[in-house]
């Protein structure tokens, strides 16, 4: 469910649009950057914060990781255009205090003159608490499922809503939003997408398996995946599903040029041998360049980075 906090600035503004079908489709529109000059992003993923600033968990302290990213962002010499946490904003089941902490923790990204702040929610988040808490504006576009589009200058970002069940793994599109995602994007084919979301693609395993028993795997990411890219895969505009939940930074690029992007954790890894911290997104007319900062400087992918070709949109 995405949150629109504005810095109260002229620069953006909310709106809803008609949709193809019925329906309301969630606007927010932000200030171009000037002729030439990159637009940016901040894109953060698996904060899992508590109500205890002190919590530790997996060697990590929460409330200092985020702490880091949040002090990283705001220093940029550009500010971003936006920033984008992708879901699992709170620690098991969504309590009460950990959204209040949440909010606490990104205060320095809040208020006037600071970019616009957008929230997914994940496994670990619960819709009503994180609606009594945060208190997202906007009109809901569908009962069960918040998305949004936000309007950049080279890129359109659709923010879709994956959680299924508060504190299981498995995530979700359904069918509803999936029918409000196809008509959004026919809407707005003028300019490339970026979709965000919080759990994985996960297809099922090759149906010509000899055991019957190999495919009864058990779903970690979304359970509706083959539905689902096959629909960004049908708009050529969609250029990249951006994603968290697995907490390993990645890459992939299918052979349709569909990029999956996942965001490495602002809190633990499951690994130690992979990065946390965010990623910073520049735009121009021509491409987009996706670029990681590292918690830890000396990590060997410290700055590695990611270029979508945005290409033609038709």
């Amino acid at each position: 469910m995405p949150i629109h906090v504005d810095s109260c600035s002229r620069r953006h503004f909310l709106s809803t649009s008609a949709l193809l079908g019925g329906g309301l489709l969630t606007r927010f529109s932000l200030g171009a950057a000037a002729d030439g000059d990159p637009e940016s992003y901040a894109l953060l993923s698996d904060t899992h914060i508590s109500a205890d600033p002190a919590k530790v968990l997996r060697e990590t302290h929460l409330c200092d990781n985020l702490k880091a990213v949040v002090a990283e962002v705001k220093g940029r010499p550009k500010r971003a255009a936006a920033v984008f946490l992708s879901g699992d904003a709170a620690l098991n089941d969504g309590q009460p205090g950990d959204y209040e902490q949440l909010l606490t923790q990104l205060s320095p990204l809040l208020g006037e003159g600071a970019p616009p702040l957008h929230i997914g929610l994940g496994n670990h988040d619960d819709r009503a608490n994180f609606r009594a808490i945060v208190k997202p504006r906007g009109p809901a576009t569908i009962e069960s499922k918040h998305v949004a589009l936000v309007e950049g200058r080279d890129v359109n970002w659709f923010l879709v809503d994956t959680l299924r069940f508060t504190n299981k793994v498995e995530g979700e599109l359904g069918e509803e939003q999936r029918q409000w995602l196809n008509a959004a994007l026919k809407a707005h084919a003028d300019k490339p997408a970026i979709v965000v979301g919080h759990h994985n693609p996960q297809f099922p395993p090759a149906a010509q398996a000899e055991n019957a028993e190999a495919t009864q795997v058990k779903h970690t990411g979304i359970v509706d995946t083959e539905l689902f890219v096959s629909l960004l895969e049908s708009h050529r505009h969609v250029k990249a599903y951006i994603y968290g939940h697995t907490h390993n930074w990645s890459h992939q690029r299918r052979e349709s040029g569909l990029h999956f992007i996942n965001l490495p954790p602002v809190a633990y890894v499951f690994d130690k041998a992979r990065p946390n911290g965010w990623v910073e997104v520049t735009t121009t007319p021509g491409k987009a360049v996706f670029k990681l900062h590292a918690l830890s400087k000396t990590h060997p992918e410290e700055g590695a980075t990611v270029e979508l070709a945005l290409g033609p949109t038709s």
